[in-house]
């Protein structure tokens, strides 16, 4: 009975003092925005994958690589636009978030870099350092308002296209699938058929995905011919593309 008092006692004195040392601390980011530069990048570890970031008063950009496919957009944000983000990062006190490290192998993640008044604090989430679980919301909280703010803006360049399939693809006894830049667009087998259909990029770059389901011994699988890859370099002016396979069996536009 005594051991267990005094172990209770022990974990309280512990907690205790773990949830004053918690309070002590104080965030040290400035009230008042001299300057400012806000940066966030992703990778996607052992996927060639980078998504980056930036903004500034002057002038904001955005950059994604997929396999070695740059798409890019630059941008302006107003200053109370600015100066709400950054009322995030001093909400979730974002110099205060904490990290350990821990060894890991090809481990993607994002981090997160605020420059302001030439005070810098940066927060990995990547390879082999983690948010340690306590200040995780902080982190999570501070990410969220930067790819909402960025989606917003970056969806405001994008344009509109539409795309058809040529019987050269429609002709196929498997049933295809579509992903752009990753992203699945069309399933033949969920729309039940082929139909044109419309979706918005951004203009450079975009890497078109055909997959074709190939079934050997009631197993779907995938070869090399059942997965047609090509990058549309711009999109058309008239915003209409055709997808088609050649005569050297290669995925192309027209």
């Amino acid at each position: 009975m005594k051991r267990n008092t005094v172990l209770i006692i022990s974990l309280l004195l512990i907690f205790g003092c773990e949830t004053k040392t918690k309070e002590m601390a104080k965030s040290n980011l400035p009230k008042d925005i001299k300057n400012i530069e806000i940066t966030w990048n992703e990778n996607g570890g052992m996927l060639f994958y980078i998504e980056n970031v930036k903004f500034t008063k002057d002038s904001c950009s955005y950059e994604k690589n997929i396999d070695g496919a740059i798409q890019h957009a630059n941008f302006t944000i107003s200053e109370k636009q600015l100066e709400d983000l950054y009322s995030v990062f001093v909400k979730n006190e974002f110099d205060l978030i904490k990290t350990y490290q821990q060894p890991v192998t090809d481990r993607g993640g994002s981090s997160i870099t605020l420059k302001v008044n030439e005070q810098n604090f940066s927060v990995s989430n990547a390879g082999s350092s983690f948010i340690e679980k306590e200040y995780s919301k902080n982190y999570n909280g501070v990410e969220s308002e930067i790819l909402k703010l960025t989606k917003e803006e970056v969806d405001k360049q994008k344009k509109e296209i539409t795309i058809s399939f040529d019987e050269t693809i429609t002709n196929s006894e498997q049933k295809i699938k579509l992903f752009i830049n990753r992203d699945i667009v069309f399933d033949e087998q969920a729309f039940g058929g082929f139909q044109p259909i419309t979706v918005k990029l951004l203009n450079d770059n975009n890497i078109f995905v055909v997959t074709f389901n190939i079934t050997e011994e009631n197993k779907t699988v995938l070869t090399e011919k059942s997965r047609l890859k090509n990058i549309l370099p711009e999109l058309p002016n008239n915003g209409q593309v055709i997808l088609y396979i050649d005569e050297n069996g290669l995925l192309a536009f027209k």
